[in-house]
C-alpha cells in the first residue's frame, strides 16, 4: 500500500522523485541499480523530495552491521551489506501506523542477510528473537506498526 501511495505521488505530481542533490537526472528517469548506488555512495542521510506537493521523505543510508531505525528521522533505510551482515532494530514503542521502508540498495542481501528484528512483539508473527530475515538480492520490505506487532506490507 506505501508503494502505491509513493507511486501515484509520483505520478501526480510533476517532478520526478530525486535526491536533493540532483545527481543528473531528468524528470521521468528511473535509475538503475548502479546508479542508485553510486548517488548514496557516501552513506549518508538524503532527503528525496516529492515534486509540487513539499513532501519529503526521510532516507537513510548506512553500511553498519547495527541499524536502529528511529521513528521521528527515519522513513527509507537503504542498506548496504557487502562488507557484512545488518542487524536492523525496530522501535520499542511505536505510534499505530508507524511505517519503515527497508531495501538491500547494494544486492547483496543473498551473502551477508539483513535481519529486521522489532524491540519486542513479532513481525507477522515472527518472533523478534528470530526477525525477517532478507536474503534475496535487491529484496525490499515495508513493515507498518499495527499496534499488536509489526506487519509487513
Amino acid at each position: 500500500m506505501i508503494r502505491r501511495l509513493l507511486l501515484a505521488l509520483a505520478l501526480l505530481w510533476p517532478a520526478a522523485a530525486l535526491a536533493q542533490s540532483n545527481p543528473g537526472l531528468v524528470q521521468g528517469q528511473v535509475p538503475t541499480a548502479g546508479q542508485w548506488n553510486s548517488y548514496f555512495a557516501a552513506k549518508a542521510d538524503y532527503p528525496v523530495q516529492f515534486g509540487g506537493a513539499g513532501v519529503t521523505v526521510a532516507v537513510r543510508s548506512t553500511g553498519a552491521a547495527t541499524v536502529t531505525a528511529v521513528a521521528v528521522s527515519d522513513y527509507f533505510l537503504c542498506l548496504d551489506p557487502t562488507s557484512n551482515a545488518i542487524t536492523t532494530n525496530l522501535p520499542s514503542s511505536p505510534a499505530l501506523g508507524l511505517t519503515f521502508l527497508i531495501k538491500d540498495c547494494t544486492g547483496k542481501a543473498a551473502t551477508n542477510n539483513i535481519t529486521v528484528k522489532p524491540a519486542s512483539g513479532t513481525i507477522d508473527g515472527i518472533a523478534a528473537a528470530t526477525g525477517f530475515v532478507m536474503n534475496i538480492n535487491y529484496q525490499s520490505i515495508a513493515v507498518t506498526y499495527t499496534g499488536a506487532q509489526w506487519s509487513i506490507n
